[in-house]
Order: C-alpha cells, then structure tokens, then sequence
C-alpha cells in the first residue's frame, strides 16, 4: 500500500479541526461546574488580577497618573456641552464622538494605549495600594 503525500493545507486543517474539538470537549465540562468550583475560578480571577497589579510599573502609573487632570478637564467640558444638547440625539452624539476622541487623544498623549489606560485604571479601582501610589504620584 503507497502512502499518499498530505499537502501543509490539509495538515493545518487537520489541526485546527482537532484543536478545536479538543477545546469544545474540554469547555463542555466547565458548564456543568457546581458553585465549589465557581467559588474557586472567582479566586484564581482575582489572584490573576493581584498578579496584574503587581505589572504595572511606577512609570505606567506616573503616566496614568499625568492623563487625570485632562481627562478631568474632558469630562467637565463634556458635560456642560452636552446639557447644552437639550435632548438633541444628533447633537448628543456628536458631541459624545468629539470628547471620545478628546479623550483618546490624551491618554496617547500621556504615552499610554487606551487599553493599557483602561488596565490601570481597572487595577488601581480594586487595590488600595495602588490607589496610595496614584495619590501621592497626583500631589
């Protein structure tokens, strides 16, 4: 019996084929967890997240840290544009793209992504230390 030659195609798609089985069998149990196991997921998340705060750096953070005062500014300007919207719906998201970019503008500008932004600031929202960091980095 001659083997026959398998293309790379072929091979890749086997793979992907098999991969992707293997996720949906290994996942299938995951629906079926009692709340012993839950409890457990929610404790490695937040283990997870400590450990994500330990990542960010004194110089991420003095960047955070530098973005708040303008995005403060943002935010005000925002708000007293957008009353001034009275219930316009064009007018409201108009006025809500322009003080988006704003914003996005001034996180790049404080040298940080907006997901790295978001990050921190999510790290800094669950741990107090970090949040002692920012008050004296912010003085």
């Amino acid at each position: 019996m001659k083997a026959h030659p398998v293309s790379k195609k072929a091979m890749l798609w086997t793979t992907l084929v098999s991969a992707l089985a293997l996720f949906l069998v290994s996942t299938a149990p995951l629906a079926a967890q009692d709340q012993g196991q839950q409890k457990q997921q929610e404790q490695q998340q937040e283990y997870q997240s400590e450990q994500k705060t330990k990542d960010i750096s004194k110089d991420e953070l003095k960047k955070f840290a530098q973005a708040q005062p303008k995005l403060k500014q943002i935010r005000s300007d925002y708000a007293q544009e957008i009353k001034q919207a009275k219930g316009d719906k064009t007018k409201a998201k108009e006025i809500k793209d322009k003080y988006s970019r704003k914003m996005v503008d001034a996180i790049k500008n404080a040298g940080l992504t907006v997901q790295e932004y978001n990050e921190i600031a999510m790290a800094v929202q669950n741990d107090p230390k970090l949040q002692e960091k920012l008050s004296k980095m912010s003085q």
